[in-house]
């Protein structure tokens, strides 16, 4: 059901930064499949840990102005899809492609869902990745796009600081949870490098009321071109 519920969502996507299906059908041994456009690149992940180990080259070429502008052409996707009422649900680094002429991909919508739909898995448990879960998808209680946002910054704020905001909690997947849901980060603590609008960006993101939070991509994106 996850299957041709992804194959729909996608299908109805058309954005430069969403990867689009090329092709839909079962194959001779009964199994569905569908067929997306390929994308050569390098996944935020690795480009995290490049720049973590310090790789002169990398670290040139991601100022934090390109960082910035990475993080507009996700946050771009996830605003269209929010406009038509589709949450993404696993926002993070591996699942972000950066194609070898700089285009951005928001991948992986297997878990997306339609605001007005039931989740075709329902009944499954904690569904998403916990490390970049917001409070209430950890929760398990009912999501809006606003969950969302607050995965896009943690991601932005793994992208700018190099660490994730809940490395600390790593060795426990209750203590992850738990602090996902409850634990108050001082973000970029010590870290001088970056100005203090950007700071006030990953907190208002993070902000563990969805209320707090910014209430669409469309403002975020304003306040990181600003």
């Amino acid at each position: 059901a996850r299957f041709v519920s992804e194959i729909r969502i996608v299908g109805s996507l058309d954005h430069p930064n969403v990867v689009p299906i090329h092709d839909v059908g079962v194959d001779a041994d009964g199994r569905y499949f569908f067929v997306m456009k390929y994308v050569e690149g390098h996944t935020l992940a690795d480009i995290i840990d490049r720049l973590a180990a310090g790789d002169p080259a990398t670290t040139q070429f991601w100022s934090f102005e390109r960082r910035a502008e990475l993080m507009i052409a996700v946050l771009q996707a996830l605003d269209y899809a929010h406009e038509r009422g589709v949450v993404h649900r696993d926002i993070k680094p591996e699942n972000i492609m950066v194609g070898s002429h700089g285009e951005v991909r928001l991948m992986d919508w297997g878990i997306a869902r339609r605001i007005d739909q039931p989740d075709p898995g329902e009944g499954t448990g904690l569904i998403g990745t916990p490390a970049y879960m917001s409070p209430e998808q950890a929760a398990c209680e009912e999501l809006d796009r606003r969950s969302d946002i607050y995965s896009a910054a943690v991601t932005l704020h793994e992208l700018m600081g190099l660490r994730h905001y809940l490395a600390h909690r790593s060795d426990s997947m209750f203590g992850l949870i738990e602090a996902v849901q409850h634990e108050h980060v001082d973000l970029f603590a010590g870290d001088a490098q970056f100005p203090p609008e950007m700071h006030h960006i990953c907190n208002r993101g993070l902000a563990k009321d969805r209320n707090q939070r910014y209430q669409s991509a469309a403002e975020m994106i304003a306040d990181i071109r600003a």
